[in-house]
């Protein structure tokens, strides 16, 4: 709040020829309610400044509040004209509340509903809430779910703080109602699922809601099963067929060695033994989760990222596991022996898993799709596992996984920026010890294919890691808050 020499000093510079003070001023005086002097202030910007959207936003509000609507109308259209979206908001409130009237002189529904749209596909957050409350409850309009959890899901996304609330009280009444017998309910599920408003798409759990309708008798359940299975099946050839040529194209680009996958002490080379390139999925650690993808295309929960496989000559049992399960053998990847497996284990029975044994829904995979020529461990730098990001790009796209869980910080700086475009330094506590890091980070997101993807940063699960920097117990409790978040 300006002191009283501020606002005089404000005063001056406004009358000097400085819009901007007058902004200031004119702001002020809105906050204490002196609307009067407010408006005198505007009404100043204005001559000086005639193209301020600003000033002629905030004298058609003025106006508005006043309930001088003639005045208020032709100042939000200026405003309009110069695309200012709180004008467009408020101009759409006053026909929707009958401010305006048409020429029927009654409130203007269809001109009101064309300006919310207009500042909500620019971005005006409340204009997307208010259109999903106008679809929600009918109000002026047909009443329609579907397009309500749309402008709810995109206020959402844009932060709208109740946005979220309204789209799950909307599906937990739909679901209500499905379960009292109501078709329609069940059905008007059936197609938000299909179309993923307001919720991520799931042509799966759609198919499950098309059917719960036709058996409650809806007229066009049985056209929707059929149509979404044919989705289905489409979609998944469509993928078979994406991961098939990813592997094709890291095979090829490994195919070489290359100078941006080399440090001093460590290339990174395709898995060659005995001429041949013996990887016949994305990576070595998929053979223990993930293998046979392209033949069932199934959901995956959890995608789990490493940060590279290690030489092929220190891991001479899994070579021969990968090689027999190349030629069909029915045997599974893993080495309980050894400490990282042992304590991998351990770590998903904690998300409900023995993987011991295959889960269709799970897939790991290494960010670094080489394999280690050279030093034992360290020198793998993060220029060159970010030689492989493309390949993990279109991977992630592929699977459009649930959640992404990375082992190690470098992992994470990997996933993250590759995914978001953005620098995980500029995360909240991300500089501080990567410990603090887990237990305090904000959920993190990111768009992969049609589905945003939860990313998990996690500690690395070796013996070195273990004992020295997040023991076993602190990992346990890190993995316990993503079985949490995943209903278990």
């Amino acid at each position: 709040m300006p002191t009283e020499d501020e606002v005089r000093e404000l005063t001056r510079r406004l009358y000097a020829g400085d819009f901007k003070a007058g902004l200031k001023l004119g702001d002020h005086y809105i906050d204490v309610k002196n609307y009067q002097a407010a408006i005198k202030t505007f009404n100043e910007v204005v001559k000086l400044k005639p193209d301020s959207d600003y000033a002629l936003q905030r004298l058609g509000w003025l106006y508005c509040n006043k309930k001088d609507f003639a005045k208020a109308k032709m100042y939000l259209e200026k405003a309009i004209a110069l695309d200012n979206t709180n004008a467009m908001f408020i101009l759409a409130g006053m026909y929707f509340r009958g401010e305006i009237l048409d020429k029927h002189r009654v409130r203007n529904i269809k001109e009101a509903l064309k300006l919310y749209k207009q500042a909500a596909d620019k971005g005006h957050v409340e204009a997307m809430f208010t259109l999903g409350k106008i679809y929600e409850t009918g109000n002026g309009v047909a009443k329609d779910l579907k397009e309500a959890l749309k402008w709810y899901e995109k206020a959402d996304k844009h932060g709208h703080s109740r946005a979220k609330d309204k789209i799950d009280n909307i599906l937990k009444c739909l679901e209500e109602s499905s379960a009292k017998g109501n078709a329609d309910a069940t059905f008007t599920l059936g197609e938000i699922y299909e179309t993923g408003n307001g919720v991520a798409e799931d042509l799966e759990v759609a198919l499950k809601w098309y059917i719960a309708a036709d058996k409650q008798g809806h007229p066009r359940a049985k056209s929707k099963i059929n149509d979404v299975k044919r989705k289905i099946e489409q979609r998944k050839k469509a993928k078979a067929a994406a991961y098939k040529k990813l592997v094709e194209d890291v095979r090829a680009a490994y195919a070489k060695p290359s100078p941006e996958r080399q440090s001093p002490k460590v290339k990174l080379l395709a898995p060659v033994v005995d001429g041949e390139n013996i990887c016949h999925e994305i990576n070595f650690y998929t053979y223990w989760q993930g293998f046979g993808y392209a033949q069932k295309v199934p959901k995956i929960k959890y995608l789990l990222v490493s940060k590279e496989w290690g030489r092929l000559d220190t891991h001479q049992y899994l070579v021969a596991l990968i090689q027999k399960m190349n030629a069909g053998e029915s045997v599974n990847y893993c080495d309980a022996s050894k400490p990282v497996d042992k304590n991998m284990i351990k770590l998903f029975e904690i998300l409900g898993y023995d993987i011991m044994q295959r889960h269709d829904d799970l897939f790991f995979t290494n960010f670094s799709l080489g394999y280690r020529n050279g030093e034992d461990s360290g020198d793998v730098t993060k220029g060159m596992m970010m030689a492989d990001a493309y390949f993990f790009r279109r991977l992630c796209d592929i699977l459009e996984p649930k959640n992404i869980l990375c082992l190690g910080q470098r992992t994470f700086e990997c996933v993250y920026e590759t995914l978001t475009g953005k620098s995980a330094s500029a995360l909240k506590f991300f500089n501080d010890k990567y410990g603090e890091f887990i237990e305090k980070h904000e959920k993190i997101t990111a768009r992969c294919g049609n589905v945003d993807t939860t990313i998990y940063p996690l500690a690395d699960c070796g013996n070195t890691v273990i004992n020295i920097h997040r023991n076993l117990d602190l990992q346990k409790a890190d993995w316990q808050k993503i079985a949490a978040d995943n209903g278990r």
